[in-house]
């Protein structure tokens, strides 16, 4: 494959746990939410789902999940809309994450850790994926401006609507109408066409990029070489796969061993890295919230 929120509502509601806050966002939609964990971190975001004691949250960067466990408080901060699409081709990570866990399909939704691809067009450009059963979804580069977007299925790859699904997802997270047009005009075995920069590609699952899954992305050109990282960069935006266990993790944004069981097996000869959660792009270079 080539390639905090202020204002409170006036229902402001203080809960331990997060029950409350489940039902709040069934009814009235995507809530911002302040949690306050056991261990006495800080995390705001948008609680996105909310289900057998566990809730995906949307943080700056990406996503997080909370289990009743880690909490110690929660409050409502009220409804938060669909980041806008602004004039850009290709989505946000904001708008393109809020969208994918709108979906049937997204109920399990979660981000797991992006294996540092090594080698090919997308070599050391850092990405955010993320899982919901057999589909992934990537966004490669920049979160605020995307490189690339990207999404495929694992297991049932010939079903004709796991594809239309994904079809379907891309041209969500599209913004120019022409764009999402070209996602028709291709063959579902495989091949690419270019519109006006873009690169609208389907990866077979035959292909040695493809870690056994059909693909359907669509990336610009020039952006995936300007937000390639550097040796530097590496350095601080990713962590090796033998670091992730089990004890002693020091937040709740750190990797789980149960996250990365989901990512893509490190390719052959790589360094065997995968980025931190949150790694974004500030006055031109890579950088990650911190602590992480």
């Amino acid at each position: 494959m080539k390639l905090r929120f202020a204002i409170l509502w006036p229902a402001l509601a203080a809960v331990s746990g997060c029950a409350a806050l489940g039902d709040a966002a069934k009814a009235l939609g995507p809530m911002k939410v302040e949690y306050t964990t056991k261990s006495g971190e800080k995390i705001e975001g948008t609680l996105l789902h909310k289900d057998d004691g566990q809730s995906l949250v949307q943080i700056k960067y990406g996503a997080v999940t909370l289990t009743a466990g880690d909490v110690a408080s929660a409050h409502e901060l009220g409804p938060d809309p669909m980041p806008a699409a602004g004039d850009v081709r290709l989505a946000t990570l904001a708008r393109a994450l809020r969208w994918m866990a709108a979906q049937p399909w997204g109920e399990q939704l979660l981000q797991v850790p992006a294996t540092v691809v090594g080698t090919g067009t997308l070599k050391n450009v850092p990405y955010v994926s993320l899982r919901s059963g057999n589909f992934e979804f990537n966004v490669y580069g920049d979160p605020d401006a995307p490189a690339g977007l990207e999404i495929g299925v694992y297991g049932n790859v010939h079903s004709s609507t796991s594809r239309r699904i994904c079809q379907a997802a891309l041209k969500a997270v599209l913004n120019d109408p022409k764009d999402r047009a070209m996602i028709d005009t291709l063959p579902a075995q495989g091949g690419q066409a270019e519109r006006a920069g873009l690169i609208f590609e389907v990866t077979p699952p035959t292909a040695p990029d493809a870690f056994g899954g059909w693909w359907l992305s669509v990336f610009d050109k020039k952006a995936v070489d300007a937000q390639r990282a550097n040796d530097r960069e590496l350095v601080l935006i990713t962590i090796p796969r033998s670091q992730i266990k089990a004890s002693d993790i020091p937040s709740v944004t750190a990797w789980k061993p149960h996250e990365l069981r989901l990512a893509r097996p490190e390719e052959s000869g790589a360094q065997g890295r995968v980025y931190l959660r949150g790694v974004h792009r500030k006055d031109g270079g890579y950088v990650i919230p911190r602590p992480i």
